[in-house]
C-alpha cells in the first residue's frame, strides 16, 4: 500500500483502513501544512502492551471540515510500487548490428533475418560492446531501500536524483500489505520466504506507526527551522525517492538478469521485470538475446 499523509492537489489525508482515521476539531490557528498529534486508536488486532508500546497514531487535519471515508485498495504484491516512465530511446536493434558490422566497413539499411542471426551469435558469444551502444532514459520513482539495491549498478549508468536537501514536501512512504509482510527464512543468510508472517497485521500497524511518527518528527523539525539536509535525516527507508536514470541496452540486460534471479528481493524484481517489458518492445530481438544468452 502506498502511504501519502498529504496530497497537495486534493488537499486530503490518506490512509489504508477506516479504523486509522478519526478527525478531531482543531483550534484557530492556521496552519500550512497537516498537523499531526499522537492518539490512541483501538484495533481488534494490537494488543494492550503492543498499544501502549508502539503507540498507534491518529492523524489531524487543520481543515476539520475535509473528511476521506475512502479506503486505500490493497492490490497485488509489489504491484503498488512499481513506478517507472520511459522518457527517450535512442537507437533500436539496427543500431546493434550496424556497430558490429563496421568492423567490416559494412551497413545495413533495413533489419533483416541475417541481423537476426547476428544479434544471437553476438549475445550467444558474449560479444557484447554492440549492446552499449543504445541508450534508453526512464523516471523510476520508488523506496528508498529499493533504490540502494538499484543504485549499486554502476557501469553504464547515468543518475540524477531528487535532493532533500532542496526539496522539504511531506513524502509518500510505501507500507506493506499483509500479504507482503514475509517471514524470515531460516534457510538464507538473506531473503524471505513467499508467506507472510502470522502477526501480519501487527506488523503493519507497527510500520505505520513508526512512518507516521518519523515524518510529524520531520515535520517540526522543518517548523523549528531545521534546515531540510539535516532534517531528513529522521526519513524512514520506506520513503519514495524519485531519480532519471539513463543507460546502455547491455547495462539494462545485465540488471535485468541479476534483479529477476530468485535470490533478488521480490520489491526490487518488479521494477526489473518492469524495465525488461519495456525495452523488449523497443529492442525485441536484441532483448530476447541478451537476457536469454549473457550472463
Amino acid at each position: 500500500m502506498n502511504f501519502s499523509p498529504y496530497s497537495s492537489d486534493q488537499q486530503e489525508f490518506k490512509w489504508g483502513g477506516d479504523r486509522y482515521k478519526e478527525w478531531f476539531q482543531r483550534g484557530p490557528e492556521p496552519q500550512a501544512i497537516p498537523y499531526w498529534v499522537t492518539q490512541p486508536i483501538v484495533s481488534p488486532n494490537v494488543t494492550p502492551q503492543l498499544q501502549t508500546s508502539v503507540n498507534v497514531t491518529s492523524v489531524v487535519f487543520p481543515d476539520s471540515t475535509k473528511t476521506n471515508s475512502a479506503e486505500v485498495t490493497h492490490k497485488e504484491p509489489n504491484i503498488t510500487m512499481a513506478n517507472v516512465e520511459l522518457l527517450s530511446v535512442m537507437g533500436d536493434d539496427l543500431m546493434v548490428v550496424n556497430a558490429a558490422r563496421v568492423s567490416f566497413a559494412k551497413e545495413s539499411h533495413e533489419f533483416s533475418m541475417a541481423d537476426e542471426k547476428l544479434i544471437h551469435y553476438l549475445a550467444r558469444h558474449n560479444h557484447i560492446t554492440p549492446f552499449f551502444h543504445p541508450q534508453i532514459q526512464f523516471r523510476i520513482r520508488m523506496p528508498l531501500f529499493v533504490a540502494r539495491e538499484w543504485f549499486r549498478h554502476q557501469i553504464g549508468f547515468a543518475r540524477n536524483e531528487v535532493s532533500r536537501r532542496y526539496v522539504n514536501t511531506i513524502p509518500e512512504c510505501w507500507i506493506p500489505t499483509c500479504e507482503e509482510v514475509r517471514e524470515k527464512d531460516s534457510n538464507k543468510k538473506q531473503g524471505s520466504k513467499d508467506t507472510p508472517v502470522q502477526n501480519a497485521q501487527v506488523c503493519v500497524d507497527m510500520m505505520t506507526a513508526c512512518v507516521n511518527n518519523s515524518i510529524k518528527t520531520y515535520e517540526k523539525l522543518l517548523n523549528t527551522g531545521v534546515a531540510p539536509e539535516i532534517a531528513r535525516c529522521v526519513l524512514p527507508q520506506s520513503m519514495y525517492t524519485e531519480f532519471i536514470e539513463t543507460g546502455s541496452l547491455a547495462a539494462y540486460a545485465r540488471l535485468y538478469k541479476l534483479r529477476t534471479g530468485s535470490d533478488a528481493q521480490r520489491e526490487i524484481q518488479t521494477f526489473a521485470y518492469e524495465i525488461g517489458k519495456l525495452l523488449s518492445e523497443k529492442f525485441p530481438v536484441s532483448w530476447e538475446a541478451l537476457t536469454s544468452y549473457v550472463a
